[in-house]
């Protein structure tokens, strides 16, 4: 609806780009995955020349300092067509406010991000950032988005009905790139899920029912390779599973198979540590239904 952009005449004093504020208001951005799976905006770069060589920079950024930038009553749609049911979601209103940003060397600007989904979901994301070296730290955090809203995206794939639950996610990061390694890292990170029930299409009993659900105070390196969970609590519900004549236990079903003509890379670098170092679950009801048997097996605990 609105741009509005006001470069500063210092810029021949200092060097450097320089803007005072840029200011923009009302931007609707649609993207798209398309069925073949090309990227809608890909297109804006028009067709390519495969024959034209490629000039080389030297690699550095401009020199460009940014005072403030604002963005107000933004909306971004995300469609996705390369699954059978095409899906979307949209952040809207999104806010996003820039002071100080700038690739000369080392100074860095906060920033601040909120967005909210078009089922009530709200995402709120704060830091401070650096173009030179590329550097970003800062926390995040989700609220009252709906498990529904992921699933949508992942339906090809999964055998699930559509699930009901909230998800709330927060943490503290710390994000770099330098010498082409990537450092990030997350610390207090708190993952809650509310009443969670899972079912597969058509069954009148869930496989999973949770009143709450909730990880605590977990981090994660990516350069150490380590995710640590110091505790895992699990309130009031249902765990049940069933096995079908031929055998195959229903959890098992849930993730359908993917054909695929690439072969498995292979593992590199050292392995993965993952350390769960407490669980404790209350009020939880167990079934256990076995039909491979020539007699049928069930089993039922009603308070673990």
């Amino acid at each position: 609806k609105r741009l509005m952009v006001d470069f500063e005449l210092s810029s021949l004093l200092r060097w450097a780009w320089t803007f005072s504020s840029i200011r923009l208001d009302g931007l609707d951005l649609r993207l798209e995955v398309r069925p073949d799976g090309t990227f809608n905006l890909a297109a804006l770069g028009g067709p390519g020349d495969p024959g034209q060589a490629k000039q080389k920079g030297d690699g550095k950024l401009p020199r460009l300092l940014l005072q403030h930038a604002a963005l107000r009553g933004g909306s971004v749609t995300f469609t996705d067509r390369t699954i059978s049911t095409p899906t979307s979601a949209t952040l809207q209103p999104i806010d996003l406010e820039l002071r100080d940003i700038s690739t000369l060397p080392d100074p860095r600007g906060p920033y601040t991000v909120s967005a909210i989904l078009r089922d009530g979901g709200v995402l709120f994301w704060r830091g401070d950032v650096s173009l030179q070296p590329i550097y970003s730290q800062g926390e995040i955090a989700t609220r009252r988005i709906r498990l529904s809203t992921p699933w949508r995206f992942l339906r090809d794939r999964l055998d699930l009905a559509e699930p009901a639950g909230m998800i709330e996610f927060s943490a503290r990061y710390r994000f770099s790139y330098a010498d082409e390694t990537t450092e990030f890292a997350l610390e207090d990170t708190r993952l809650a899920v509310t009443d969670v029930r899972l079912a597969v299409p058509g069954a009148a009993q869930p496989l999973l029912a949770l009143e709450a659900a909730e990880m605590i105070r977990g981090r994660f390196n990516l350069i150490q390779r380590e995710l640590v969970v110091p505790s895992i609590e699990v309130y009031k519900g249902l765990v049940a599973a069933s096995v079908d004549a031929k055998g195959v236990v229903d959890w098992q079903r849930i993730v359908k198979e993917q054909a695929s003509a690439l072969p498995a890379a292979p593992a590199q670098g050292r392995p993965w540590k993952i350390r769960l170092e407490s669980v404790h679950a209350s009020e939880i009801e167990l079934r256990f239904e076995d039909r491979s048997r020539v007699a049928p097996l069930t089993a039922r605990v009603a308070d673990f």
